[in-house]
């Protein structure tokens, strides 16, 4: 009896944490409004560390309370050259939003899938229209309204027997490109095969700080989603380093 009341009820958070909500445009950013679902731009610049890569997670540095510090200890007095050369400042990282969202699986035997990808972008329909340098009567820039624009539902093959070790199809061009990357490994009897959908986008150099929020906007994707049917092969149970 609490079936279709949870759906409406999962239906709900779904469009107003991921959209589309149903408001028509928006007077504010997607970016504001959706928190989740989305695939940002490259930022060429910026880095991430990605934790599961050999190597590449950093130690994090020690708590300033920790006890094995107690010798580095500043005393009283002051501190000396010597502690002042040991002394590490506090490392920040920076957050570096997803631009790609998948998944693995194990099969056996000639895999064959079908991939299908699906989005939405906004774009500021007055864009062209405004100038952002121009501040209104009131002394604030005109605001932007942007206008959801559903992207075409893209479908990709893939085959383990044709494709090789890396596979890339693009799926959406313009101002916010997509692609779909497959990769396969060889486990035991059968392939891991990951499936990525990415944001190639990249925000451009040099835009000034009252265009930044538009670019990005504009090279966001929204609403992600990625699907796979197996239509070949035997889909087993992921390889686990315990099977206990």
């Amino acid at each position: 009896m609490y079936v279709e009341a949870r759906k409406r009820l999962v239906g709900w958070l779904r469009r107003q944490l991921i959209g589309p909500a149903g408001e028509g445009s928006l007077g504010t950013s997607p970016l504001d409004r959706y928190p989740t679902g989305v695939l940002h731009p490259v930022d060429p610049p910026v880095s991430g560390v990605d934790p599961a890569s050999p190597g590449g997670a950093e130690p994090e540095p020690a708590l300033l309370d920790d006890p094995d510090d107690e010798e580095e200890t500043v005393p009283a007095g002051g501190e000396t050259d010597g502690q002042r050369a040991f002394a590490q400042p506090a490392r920040r990282r920076r957050y570096v939003p997803p631009s790609s969202v998948g998944f693995s699986c194990f099969v056996r035997g000639e895999a064959r899938l079908s991939i299908t990808c699906s989005a939405a972008v906004y774009r500021d329909a007055e864009a062209g229209d405004r100038d952002y340098a121009d501040r209104g009567e009131a002394g604030r820039f005109a605001p932007a309204r942007y206008t959801r624009i559903p992207l075409p539902e893209r479908t990709v093959e893939w085959s383990s027997a044709t494709a090789g070790v890396e596979f890339w199809e693009a799926v959406w061009e313009g101002e916010a490109r997509a692609g779909v990357d497959v990769r396969k490994r060889p486990h035991r009897d059968g392939l891991i095969v990951t499936v990525t959908l990415c944001n190639r986008s990249e925000l451009g150099p040099g835009v000034p700080p009252r265009l930044r929020t538009r670019d990005r906007v504009a090279k966001s994707l929204f609403e992600a989603g990625l699907s796979c049917v197996v239509e070949s092969g035997e889909l087993a149970e992921y390889p686990r380093v315990d099977p206990s």
